[in-house]
């Protein structure tokens, strides 16, 4: 990780903090002012550092998200700086060749979000085969489906993909039964995929936000 400018100058206003707080503690007796001083800038300083160090910084890097039209997806992609039907393997290869395309030299695509999402609930017996069919399409097949076209670009760059989960894909409720046979099926097919990385040693990482 790069020392910058940005990085002592936070350095140092922790110094400063740690200072006061030195201070305090010999004040309060508590303390050696210089024994507190070192100990408490060593500690602030070594976290600062360590959690800047997972900071990802975009320059040269895209990334592509799924289900924007609403809420976090469309929330997400206003944040980063892209619509497809994630049912339709036509559209995730136009999509594809759209994004290879529009790579400018030197990017690369270093994320994507498997957003897309659709929920309906009702009673076991309720809920149609159809529907169960179509929100497992969207949540699960969809995700696979777009997470194995663009997962050779992602391996290149050794980026991430994030898949978008969900609690109920973790635990059951009386009504939810399709929702969450598509959400548990998501963390299969994330586990899967840290596994075959880390056996692998490729670089990329696929975290489930939940």
């Amino acid at each position: 990780m790069a020392v910058t400018y940005d990085k002592a100058a936070r350095v140092l206003f922790w110094g400063g903090v740690s200072s006061a707080l030195a201070s305090l503690l010999a004040l309060l007796g508590l303390a050696s002012w210089w024994p507190a001083f070192l100990a408490s800038w060593t500690l602030a300083g070594a976290t600062y550092l360590t959690l800047a160090s997972f900071k990802v910084f975009s320059v040269g890097k895209a990334v592509l998200i799924t289900g924007c039209d609403s809420g976090f997806g469309f929330a997400t992609a206003l944040f980063l700086d892209q619509m497809m039907d994630v049912t339709q393997q036509e559209q995730i290869d136009n999509a594809l060749s759209s994004v290879r395309s529009l790579l400018p030299p030197g990017e690369v695509l270093w994320g994507l979000v498997n957003n897309a999402g659709v929920s309906q609930y009702g009673a076991v017996e309720w809920v149609s085969m159809d529907d169960y069919r179509s929100i497992c399409e969207v949540n699960l097949f969809g995700t696979i489906a777009v997470t194995k076209a663009f997962l050779p670009l992602i391996r290149s760059a050794k980026g991430r993909v994030v898949n978008v989960g969900s609690v109920r894909g973790r635990m059951t409720s009386p009504l939810g039964a399709a929702y969450e046979v598509s959400k548990y099926g998501v963390e299969a097919f994330s586990d899967v995929l840290r596994r075959v990385s880390q056996m692998q040693g490729n670089g990329e990482s696929f975290p489930l936000i939940c």
